[in-house]
């Protein structure tokens, strides 16, 4: 496999838009999980009620951040040439998957919908997530991706 710098074609001023956007659902997902631990230790409702909306702004950034990957992937037939950018994708889209269910059943009761299922969901995804950074780390600085040599 070649380890020659490939541009991103999702790119401002030669500048990927992916690695920009990802910060933010990895924050907010790692940000849910420690307010549904702080749920669980002292009950407070504040807690549930910061995890839904922490889960919900996970999932939309995600959203976005999956865009930008998806045009890269789609578009830079070298990217899909590699083994780690399809595992790469298809992590973040379960990532994606368990933030819309856990949503989904906080939404209706912010409370109720931590224990046990929001905890569980929330350290999947954040599991996920770290395996899915990894997969993107090696794609970016083992495999050049993203990276514009001019």
């Amino acid at each position: 496999m070649s380890h020659e710098p490939t541009p991103s074609r999702a790119a401002i001023y030669g500048h990927p838009v992916h690695p920009m956007l990802v910060p933010l659902p990895i924050g907010l997902v790692i940000a849910a999980l420690a307010a549904d631990v702080g749920y669980w230790i002292d009950g407070s409702r504040a807690w549930a009620l910061a995890a839904v909306w922490l889960v919900g702004g996970g999932f939309a950034s995600g959203l976005v951040a999956a865009a930008s990957g998806l045009v890269d992937y789609l578009s830079v037939r070298r990217i899909r040439e590699h083994r780690a950018a399809l595992l790469h994708g298809i992590a973040n889209g379960v990532v994606l998957v368990l933030l819309a269910v856990t949503f989904l059943l906080r939404l209706p009761d912010p409370e109720g919908g931590v224990l046990p299922w929001g905890l569980l969901l929330t350290a999947l995804s954040s599991a996920a997530l770290g395996y899915s950074g990894w997969l993107g780390g090696e794609l970016s600085y083992r495999y050049m991706f993203g990276v514009n040599p001019r």
